[in-house]
């Protein structure tokens, strides 16, 4: 079925609700058993993208393996930004994505950085502070790793002293996001 204006987004949209619901409704509220594959919805094609097209863009490291984590955590930031786009999550649960895509980005700069930088430098802030004095990084993107490593402490659930809800804001997915493709650009540039 193609779509080919807004009122047939609307049409295919209200059809899949009511179809997932059915199917839930069908398999039960409680049901936690594994479907076969036959059963299972599938994500569109090519939203997630490849593992070989995030480790292309990743000419900053050098380590294979390394890289192909990398683009493992990348392709699990696809799977998130679907479903902040394309599903009707709202509440306390919207907001653990959020945070989770802030957890995953901070542990994708923490490789980065690990690589990028001398053995000696084993801790965030002497990675970043390195970068800035070799003038890889600019005080703009210190700044911004600064801030995704303040929010990135809240996965110690132990230590976070207040309900979270209401915490992690949609701005902060993307955020996070874009301090990783900002220090990817600037070591890039720095590297040519």
């Amino acid at each position: 079925m193609k779509i080919y204006d807004m009122k047939g987004l609307e049409r295919a949209v209200s059809e899949i609700n009511v179809r997932v619901q059915a199917i839930d409704e069908f398999l039960g509220a409680n049901d936690e058993s594994r479907l076969s594959e036959e059963y299972l919805m599938r994500l569109p094609r090519n939203y997630i993208r490849t593992a070989s097209c995030f480790r292309e863009s990743l000419n900053i490291i050098d380590d294979v393996v390394l890289r192909k984590n990398i683009s493992y955590h990348l392709q699990l930031s696809d799977l998130y930004s679907y479903i902040m786009n394309r599903m009707h999550i709202w509440g306390v649960v919207r907001d653990m994505i959020v945070k989770y895509q802030v957890v995953n980005m901070a542990a994708i700069t923490e490789s980065i950085l690990s690589h990028v930088t001398p053995k000696r430098c084993n801790t965030k802030n002497l990675r970043v502070g390195y970068l800035v004095t070799k003038n890889l990084i600019d005080e703009d993107v210190k700044s911004e790793l600064d801030w995704l490593w303040g929010v990135r402490n809240g996965v110690h659930i132990h230590e976070v002293r207040l309900p979270e809800i209401g915490v992690y804001t949609d701005e902060m997915f993307d955020r996070a996001m874009l301090v990783v493709k900002c220090l990817i650009d600037a070591l890039e540039q720095n590297k040519s």
